[in-house]
């Protein structure tokens, strides 16, 4: 006799979850993007290069919206700097080369062209002299920046602005919420993230909550922001 077994159901995979909990609120990104002008500030009077890396690694993240192993490989060559990349227009076309993002695939990230201004000055100030294939963050012992060294930048940077909450992934969940509510276009969004589907960016598309003022307000923060007083306690 033949005994009927029922088919052996696959478990359900663990559906990723992102909450509010995982992204700063405006008032903390204003805080945040303050902090790091005021560190940027401390960086070229006290000529500390890893006061530099420190604010640029964390602005680097919220405006790009990178993985941390993506941020850790990208070069020299493929950043949106016309004097990097040769054969480039004007300034650049305003995008990072992500040559090896997940699953090995290759994609272009848009920067504001605010962004690549300051991207120019970091190289020009601390990374003068860099080879087209040496990585953008360098470690003190040469060669590309680890994954733990990346974040402790983060983390450090968390302390110095007092959002304690700030870390690598978490900018990357800001950037794509706020780039979302501010352009409203999905597929962008999920092309800027190297997402495979759509259902991954669609949970970016209900996590912030705010009025009308604070959305505009928002598009000029990062312009806009004042490092008066702003109170960054470096020892």
């Amino acid at each position: 006799m033949v005994m009927y077994r029922e088919p052996r159901q696959r478990a359900k995979r663990h559906e990723y979850a992102v909450t509010q909990e995982h992204i700063l609120k405006p008032q903390e990104k204003s805080a945040v993007l303050a902090g790091i002008e005021a560190i940027k500030t401390l960086s070229l009077e006290r000529g500390s290069r890893r006061m530099a890396y420190t604010a640029m690694i964390t602005k680097f993240l919220l405006e790009s919206g990178l993985r941390s192993c993506e941020a850790c490989r990208i070069k020299m060559r493929d950043l949106p700097l016309r004097h990097l990349r040769p054969g480039l227009k004007g300034r650049g076309d305003g995008r990072i080369i992500v040559r090896h993002g997940k699953g090995n695939k290759e994609r272009y990230v848009e920067l504001s062209p605010q962004f690549i201004l300051e991207l120019d000055q970091f190289v020009g100030r601390w990374r003068r002299g860099a080879r087209p294939h040496s990585p953008l963050f360098e470690s003190e012992r040469g060669g590309a920046l680890s994954y733990s060294a990346l974040r402790n930048k983060v983390v450090r940077c968390s302390v110095l602005v007092h959002v304690p909450k700030l870390r690598p992934h978490l900018c990357r969940h800001t950037h794509a919420t706020y780039l979302y509510h501010i352009t409203k276009d999905i597929v962008f969004v999920k092309r800027q993230l190297g997402h495979a589907s759509l259902s991954m960016t669609n949970l970016y598309t209900k996590l912030l909550e705010i009025d009308r003022s604070e959305q505009l307000s928002m598009l000029y923060s990062a312009a806009t922001c004042k490092t008066t007083n702003v109170n960054v306690q470096v020892t």
